[in-house]
């Protein structure tokens, strides 16, 4: 059973055929951010402040991020925010994938065999008391198979649903992922300069901080999750967690 942590049963699985609204015919590329991309070059003194409400922003999302997507989203935030890297009409694209996604997560969490089981036991109630009340006839007389079977072909649908999603939805993250390490390694370059200085100021050998090496560490970890793989079936909310949708 597919455990994504972004995942919640928002909609009944008959929702799982529809495709998001609006996404078959118009362009999966991102339209260009429409705030202006300068990163906001935070004065050192502050930087640690602004990263620490950011980091409390990230952690107090739903759901939760792990602790790279947590980075990255502090260094996407102090920089200037999501307008840098993906413009509104994308950002409901988004949306809507992930809408869509959830959909499919919702149906698939509620046809597993024990649901399955679950509905034959149920309709063979509604068979006895038919048959008491004569009117079988009106009822389907589907055995523990039937129903297996026919939630088996659901679950299928969704994970092929699921891999549809993905594939529609990858060069648009794959683009918004290219702007953000652009964002991303400004910001921490900007940061390992005003390191450098300092210890050249003081005549002390520079070495990157862990704070300078957990960035270079979660933008490429950003970079890998839009990646694409062969029959991948990632969520848009996974390929982009420092994005709030």
């Amino acid at each position: 059973m597919p455990n994504e942590n972004e995942n919640e049963n928002l909609t009944p699985p008959a929702a799982v055929d529809t495709p998001p609204a609006g996404n078959e015919t118009t362009s999966t590329t991102p339209e260009k951010p429409a705030a202006p991309t300068k990163v906001a070059d935070t004065p050192p003194a502050s930087i640690l402040t602004y990263l620490v409400r950011a980091i409390d922003r990230a952690m107090s999302a739903s759901p939760k991020r792990d602790s790279w997507a947590q980075t990255c989203y502090a260094l996407l935030d102090t920089s200037g925010g999501m307008q840098l890297v993906c413009g509104q009409k994308t950002f409901q694209k988004l949306h809507d994938w992930q809408t869509a996604y959830d959909n499919c997560i919702s149906a698939i969490n509620a046809h597993t065999s024990i649901e399955a089981k679950k509905a034959w036991l149920e309709n063979s109630k509604a068979l006895a008391s038919a048959i008491s009340a004569g009117t079988l006839a009106q009822h389907d007389g589907w055995t523990l198979e039937d129903w297996e079977q026919d939630y088996d072909s659901k679950v299928r649908a969704a994970h092929g649903e699921m891999q549809r999603i993905y594939s529609e939805a990858l060069p648009a993250c794959q683009e918004i992922c290219s702007r953000f390490v652009a964002v991303a390694n400004r910001k921490a370059e900007y940061l390992e300069t005003n390191e450098r200085e300092r210890h050249e100021n003081f005549g002390v050998p520079y070495a990157p901080s862990n704070l300078i090496l957990a960035f270079r560490k979660a933008i490429k970890v950003a970079e890998s999750r839009t990646v694409e793989r062969p029959g991948g079936n990632t969520s848009p909310r996974s390929m982009l967690p420092y994005l709030d949708f």
